[in-house]
């Protein structure tokens, strides 16, 4: 038993994560004096990257071969949790939204990220549209349709989608969204990033990931997903300690290689009976706190005031975030390049 632990141990350090990056905390006071030239810079300091090498082949060896070259790529999974519940009942009062104004502010955020993703890339990375993605019969074949609450288009956030409720009224459950009619490839109540994205190899979804980006012919896959919660101030009953009112956002992103471009690069390094793993380039993890203002008299709880106080905040931090986070991720799309 004790030459098992150690060969464990061994096993485990072999192949340890680094992080690079992270350490500095999110100012939107900085990104807005940032010019264009600092935003990559200023995306190394905030946005946390990790990687770590697979079985039996390096990612500086994925980066010089050309099995590594990331040209083409598509984004495959977008998904929100936005003040997540699940129970169904309001904990206190405060700002909710429905199934539906999730849906409506998911989709806003992901057509962001799409256009963001094609306007840094410019000509070095190609993005394949979300139309063909939805197009693909592969893309089909792998979790489950995500259903379409907003229906109508275009649609906004009425008292319907948007509302304050008190402790204990019911509220919706749904917590994880999607894209209309993308995919769910999570499972249960556990979002897809945290089963194929990160800096470990992985292999939920490790066929459809494969086969995707055989149908699609790109060179690796892109998983995200932007997470915000808000809470009402007051005092603790028993600390008497100050609850200060904040917003906390964050957001995630993993690049995917499927695991025939893993074999590619083994069998040329002579490397045999490899793990059929997607193997991430890298993952990126960024996350910010700011105060919100949500205790206001009853009478001014309307829908305008939670879109002023709470949706507008929230959207803009995270398109925010997720510029840096794609300026961080592109860094590296791009050191793909140097080594052909």
């Amino acid at each position: 038993m004790k030459y098992l632990f150690c060969l464990l141990l061994v096993a485990s350090c072999a192949h340890k994560v680094t992080t690079d990056g992270g350490q500095a905390s999110f100012d939107p006071a900085v990104f807005e004096s940032l010019s264009p030239q600092d935003i990559t810079t200023y995306a190394q300091t905030v946005v946390k990257r990790e990687t770590r090498d697979p079985d039996g082949v390096k990612l500086d060896d994925f980066r010089k071969h050309p099995a590594g070259q990331i040209r083409r790529a598509a984004l495959v999974v977008f998904e929100t949790e936005l003040q997540p519940s699940r129970s169904g009942l309001a904990t206190d009062r405060n700002v909710y939204l429905s199934a539906k104004g999730k849906q409506i502010l998911t989709e806003q955020l992901w057509d962001y990220f799409n256009n963001e993703l094609n306007r840094i890339s410019e000509e070095t990375v190609t993005w394949v549209s979300p139309r063909k993605i939805k197009a693909s019969k592969v893309f089909a074949s792998g979790g489950f349709t995500v259903p379409d609450y907003i229906i109508k288009r275009p649609s906004y956030l009425n008292e319907e989608e948007l509302f304050w409720r008190q402790p204990g009224q019911k509220i919706p459950e749904e917590s994880l969204l999607q894209p209309a009619n993308y995919r769910d490839v999570g499972l249960l109540l556990v979002p897809a990033i945290d089963l194929l994205g990160g800096a470990k190899p992985s292999q939920h979804q490790h066929h459809w990931v494969n086969d995707l980006a055989k149908e699609l012919e790109v060179d690796a896959v892109v998983v995200v997903f932007l997470g915000a919660e808000w809470r009402r101030g007051g005092v603790d009953k028993r600390s008497q300690e100050v609850i200060p009112e904040e917003m906390k956002v964050r957001a995630q992103a993993s690049v995917l290689y499927p695991w025939g471009r893993y074999h590619q690069v083994g069998e040329a390094l002579g490397k045999t009976n490899l793990p059929k793993l997607n193997v991430p380039l890298a993952s990126y993890n960024v996350k910010a706190s700011f105060p919100v203002t949500i205790s206001v008299p009853e009478n001014e709880e309307t829908t305008n005031k939670a879109r002023e106080m709470v949706v507008v905040p929230m959207r803009r931090t995270l398109n925010r975030l997720s510029s840096l986070m794609i300026e961080r991720m592109l860094t590296d799309i791009r050191q793909t390049h140097q080594g052909q």
